[in-house]
């Protein structure tokens, strides 16, 4: 019986574009057919990214909100409670102060981070899923990726919720590349990710510390490829972006303050799940995931995510 490989070494093995057979005998995703879809798939992707974003529409609420922060303090002063009850990375915060400093404040220029990431986030997740993914998976995964409506809609707001994928989307994408390829480069990439990482999104550490836990995992499986360096890089990461959540927590919490702390506790509260009152654990985790939680590529709430 063949040896079967591990996780670690089949993703350091370099991926080929395989045609999946058709019923008929015949091969149709031949790889010229699997590119142009994933590149037609692509196209579309920027082209309404785009479109949204020159369509230049009025800040809504909560990008009004924090815009007037922007507007009204310096880079010191975005270490003060935010007003009107906003809560975002501070280094988020500071990469929109310099932007609107240096380039006026319009709407274009509020949203032109989250412009680039919508569209870095795209060629990233086409990256990734041929990494991982068989060529009829590729495209259906770039399909769905290109025309959701989150991804569409916060590639153009003013806020920070496309940093929470572009930059989740890379420690993803490093981590695969190093695995496969054994680079340092991608060592750096990812050292890189976890300081800054936590600064500017507030999930990036659940995604980051995933990393962490499948590099450790995925090489102490294969313990021919779990050497000093390894070890000794993984610590490096683990320890910087635990160091770098932590020391921006201790930020947000003073830059949060205690009102801004409460609303959010009492905005959110219905979202969470009801642990006090255990037997209406079912409907919350059908509704929750019937719903805008998974609306991929469309979908709404009370239960619109089943259309899709």
């Amino acid at each position: 019986m063949p040896r079967m490989l591990s996780f670690s070494q089949r993703l350091r093995l370099r991926p080929e574009i395989r045609p999946e057979p058709a019923l008929g005998g015949e091969t149709w995703w031949t790889p010229r057919r699997m590119r142009m879809a994933i590149g037609l798939f692509l196209a579309i992707g920027v082209a309404v990214r785009l479109g949204r974003y020159l369509l230049r529409f009025p800040l809504w609420e909560d990008e009004a909100f924090l815009a007037y922060n922007l507007a009204n303090r310096d880079f010191w002063g975005l270490l003060d409670p935010l007003h009107y009850g906003q809560v975002a990375p501070l280094g988020y915060l500071w990469l929109q102060r310099a932007v609107v400093g240096l380039l006026g404040f319009n709407e274009l220029t509020l949203r032109l981070s989250a412009l680039a990431t919508g569209l870095g986030s795209l060629a990233i997740f086409a990256r990734v899923a041929r990494l991982m993914l068989p060529p009829l998976g590729q495209v259906c995964a770039v399909a769905v990726f290109a025309v959701s409506y989150p991804m569409i809609r916060y590639s153009a707001e003013a806020k920070q919720y496309g940093f929470d994928l572009f930059l989740a989307l890379a420690a993803v994408w490093c981590f695969l590349e190093w695995q496969r390829s054994n680079r340092p480069l991608w060592l750096a990439g990812l050292v890189l990710l976890a300081a800054v990482g936590p600064t500017l999104s507030h999930p990036f550490v659940f995604v980051a510390g995933a990393v962490s836990v499948t590099w450790l995992c995925t090489r102490w499986s294969d313990r021919k490829s779990f050497t000093p360096g390894v070890a000794g890089c993984w610590m490096a990461f683990s320890v910087l972006l635990a160091a770098s959540f932590l020391g921006h927590l201790l930020l947000a919490q003073r830059a949060m303050g205690t009102h801004n702390s409460d609303f959010m506790q009492q905005c959110w509260s219905h979202t969470f799940p009801p642990l006090a009152e255990f037997w209406r654990l079912p409907w919350w985790f059908l509704n929750t995931h019937a719903g805008d939680f998974l609306a991929y590529p469309v979908g709404s709430a009370r239960f619109g995510r089943v259309l899709t």
